[in-house]
Formats: C-alpha cells, structure tokens, sequence
C-alpha cells in the first residue's frame, strides 16, 4: 500500500488495515520515499485482495479526480473534484485524509494526497471549508515505485 509518510511516521504499535470483507489486515512499513512523503507498507493476507491500478501520467488541470479514504472516521468518504494541476485538486474536503489516493475517472490512482488547507468563511463562523489540497503525483514516485 502507498501513503504519505507522515501518516505513519510516528505511529506506535502494529499497523492494521480493515478489508471491507471485515478481515483485519496486519501490516509494516517497508519503505520511505527518500525525497517526498510516501511510503509503502506490506499487509499480508491469506486470501486474495483488490488492489487499485496506478497510472504516472501526471493530473491535468480540470480533470475529474474522486478521493476516497476514511479520515479518522468510523464510516468511509467518497469525495468529488478536479485537479487544479500535477500536484494540487479542489475537493470539498474535512482534514485527516493525507494518504489517500487521489483517483481518475477509469478508478486508477494518480496522486497521494499529502495536505489539506482550509479557509473560515467570516470571522465570527466557526465553519471551516476545505477545498484545496496538496497531492504527491505517482508521477514523481514511478521510479521508486517500480523498483521493487
């Protein structure tokens, strides 16, 4: 699995993943990006898993991205936008999603998100909108990627 590796950089204890079959998946980290913030974590299963394809053409601007993930929530979140270049899309967005994938229009992961910013509309509103955020394009990991 590809996340950011700030997600997973100070974390304690045995890293687990849920399948949606509801099997917990026990993982480690195998490998830090030396330059950017990715890494790739091993989970091992005794049975078969999807896996999403990756595709390194790099986002367009306007192209339709989808980010899926869970941010720290009980439930899973499926968020729609459109890439504002190689390394930054518009989704209306809540913070926690750093290390999800961010998704073309064939299902194929692009990008990782790695920032969220947020802007509060009026002073007096306690109401944050998050609408840009920072992605690492696979692009710029393809060849560390394919290395193993």
């Amino acid at each position: 699995m590809l996340t950011a590796f700030h997600v997973v950089d100070d974390w304690k204890g045995p890293i687990t993943a849920s399948h949606r079959d509801g099997r917990l998946l026990a993982g480690e980290i195998i490998d830090r990006h030396p330059m950017e913030d990715a890494a790739r974590i091993l989970f091992l299963s005794q049975k078969p898993v999807d896996v999403i394809e990756l595709d390194f053409r790099p986002l367009k601007y306007g192209e339709k991205v989808v980010v899926p993930g869970y941010q720290g929530m009980e439930l899973p979140y499926i968020f729609e936008g459109f890439a504002s270049g190689p390394d930054q899309i518009g989704v209306d967005m809540w913070g926690g999603g750093s290390g999800s994938p961010v998704l073309d229009e064939d299902g194929h992961a692009r990008a990782l998100v790695t920032a969220i910013s947020c802007v509060m509309p009026a002073p007096m509103q306690r109401i944050y909108i998050y609408h840009h955020c920072q992605v690492l394009p696979l692009s710029r990991l393809a060849e560390w990627i394919c290395s193993e």
